[in-house]
């Protein structure tokens, strides 16, 4: 899962530190079986991960481990998947 979200970056006495908004949710994208699938997400009511896909149904996830990655939202136009 590759999940974009707004988000804050504070310099700090180390170097930098960047907040994600994982609150507001935002669009993503679903990498599995050779197959791309561009979604949105949200936080349910009990702050568990929802994904929709753009047609309106719920996202349908395979079997097997899952790995999420959160980006910048605005970094979207910037992320290449080969």
């Amino acid at each position: 899962f590759i999940l974009f979200a707004d988000s804050t970056t504070h310099e700090t006495t180390t170097g930098c530190e960047t907040i994600y908004d994982i609150y507001s949710g935002g669009k993503g994208y679903y990498i599995s079986e050779g197959l791309m699938t561009e979604f949105i997400w949200n936080l349910d009511e009990n702050e568990k991960l929802v994904f929709t896909a753009l047609n309106g149904e719920q996202l349908i996830v395979n079997r097997g481990n899952s790995y999420i990655a959160y980006y910048k939202s605005s970094q979207v136009q910037k992320i290449k998947i080969f």
